[in-house]
């Protein structure tokens, strides 16, 4: 729903009160929390961000649901953690089999088996790799948006007040 719901634009054909600028580049009206984002070239409403996965601006009408889809994906990887854990312990500790035959094998089926569970090996690594690095990063995006949910702040009001707060504190006006 991130992807495909608008973010929220100023209204273009009509007369808005709240009208706090004019935009630069768009040359039209900019309420307050609306800022120009440079990727869509549009002004968005209460922006966040332009996310390039989602490839949409993150703005007043969309927030949500891209909140939405870090918590799900975090959750996904979570899933994946637990049911891949068990192939892993399985193919790294695996349990002695005592029925095997290993005098049938032919030099080519072990050639072709040894590249399989080579390719096995290097597969759970790199995906064990990557959802601890993904549960990871989208632990810590989740864990900053819901900071700023929870202070009304969307990403580029938060660099703003941080470099008023820096030059206010310089001034010795805090």
């Amino acid at each position: 729903m991130a992807f495909i719901t608008s973010p929220g634009h100023p209204p273009q054909d009509t007369t808005i009160s709240e009208v706090v600028s004019f935009c630069k580049r768009c040359i039209g009206p900019k309420p307050s929390r609306t800022h120009h984002c440079s990727v869509c070239n549009k002004c968005v409403l209460k922006m966040d961000h332009h996310c390039p996965w989602l490839n949409n601006c993150i703005g007043h009408f969309n927030h949500r649901y891209f909140f939405m889809f870090c918590v799900y994906t975090w959750i996904g990887t979570i899933f994946v953690m637990i049911f891949g854990y068990r192939i892993a312990y399985e193919h790294f500790w695996p349990k002695a089999d005592i029925t095997s035959n290993h005098s049938n094998n032919s030099n080519s089926t072990n050639i072709s088996t040894n590249f399989i569970d080579y390719m096995k090996h290097k597969c759970i690594i790199f995906e064990g790799l990557m959802t601890i690095g993904i549960f990871v990063a989208l632990g810590a995006l989740m864990a900053y948006h819901s900071l700023l949910i929870t202070k009304g702040e969307t990403c580029i009001e938060r660099h703003i007040n941080s470099k008023e707060r820096k030059r206010l504190l310089e001034m010795g006006k805090t």
